[in-house]
């Protein structure tokens, strides 16, 4: 885990490379960034001066023209979620993380029937369950960025 190396903690390019390097050192490679939209713009604002942004990052489920972070290992797409803890950035590596479920997806019928009648309209609702963890054989193969001024 590290912080930005300034006291005001703006996001600077070299706070984002200490990380991917630190993981580097551990054998593993991040291959992707997440974090809030406020750090994501806190990236971009560290960013207008100083580049031209010629590559457009493509990413699964139609997602496309993201922003990346360019290593020597390769571009790393920085991707928003909302659920994200305000001024963290997270640098997992999917290859090493596993979704480990007991049951799997499981329609909830404790009153007796899948199918629920919905108060109020001419309608039915059925609802899902699932009760997973995910879960990591190498806690080193992935970074966390913490402290980073939102914008």
């Amino acid at each position: 885990m590290t912080t930005p190396a300034d006291a005001g903690g703006e996001l600077t390019e070299l706070d984002l490379d200490d990380v991917i390097l630190n993981v580097r050192k551990q054998g593993s490679r991040p291959t992707r960034i997440l974090t809030t939209p406020g750090v994501y713009r806190a990236y971009w604002n560290a960013l207008q001066g100083l580049r031209q942004f010629v590559n457009k990052q493509d990413m699964n489920g139609g997602v496309s023209g993201g922003l990346t972070f360019t290593t020597p290992y390769g571009d790393i797409p920085m991707m928003t979620d909302f659920d994200c803890p305000a001024g963290v950035a997270f640098f997992p590596n999917d290859k090493e993380l596993a979704l480990n479920t007991n049951v799997g997806w499981e329609f909830i019928d404790e009153q007796g029937a899948i199918w629920q009648k919905l108060s109020g309209y001419d309608a039915f609702v059925a609802e899902m369950r699932n009760y997973s963890e995910l879960t990591t054989y190498r806690r080193n193969a992935h970074g966390k960025l913490t402290g980073i001024a939102e914008v």
